[in-house]
């Protein structure tokens, strides 16, 4: 199902259109593992890059359909982002395709802890949530 959201600043500009999927499902471990919707779910999956060979580092429409395709030709459902956010383009299409994300935090090689970093963690983990919340194929957050 699609859900649409459509904003009008001015009584004469074009509407912007904001599409989005929703979908729902429910969560739950207990001592069997892990359940989606009450059926066991079993992560086989691999750790994710949104970079190419070619152009580099970021969003590339043609090279994520080639990861896309890998992953259910080895039977994968599950992919691990990296520690920087992702193209929201990545996450529904992968949402499109059935593959389950683990969001991991944006976040590496840093160096020194204090109260001042800890306070940006707990900012970016909150937008972070906040961003894929509605996301039916995001199933946890990696912190």
């Amino acid at each position: 199902m699609s859900q649409f959201l459509q904003i009008q600043v001015g009584p004469k500009s074009e509407p912007d259109i904001f599409r989005q999927t929703v979908g729902f499902r429910t969560i739950s471990w207990n001592n069997e593992g892990v359940q989606i919707n009450g059926h066991p779910l079993y992560i086989h999956g691999f750790g994710m890059h949104e970079d190419s060979n070619i152009k580099g580092r970021g969003f590339d429409s043609a090279v994520l359909m080639r990861d896309i395709n890998l992953l259910q030709w080895v039977g994968a459902n599950a992919i691990r982002t990296s520690h920087y956010p992702y193209a929201e383009e990545t996450i529904a299409a992968l949402e499109r395709h059935g593959i389950l994300v683990i969001v991991e935090t944006p976040g590496c090689s840093i160096g020194s802890y204090n109260d001042q970093l800890l306070r940006e963690h707990k900012r970016i983990l909150d937008k972070m949530i906040g961003t894929h919340r509605t996301r039916a194929n995001v199933i946890m957050w990696s912190i």
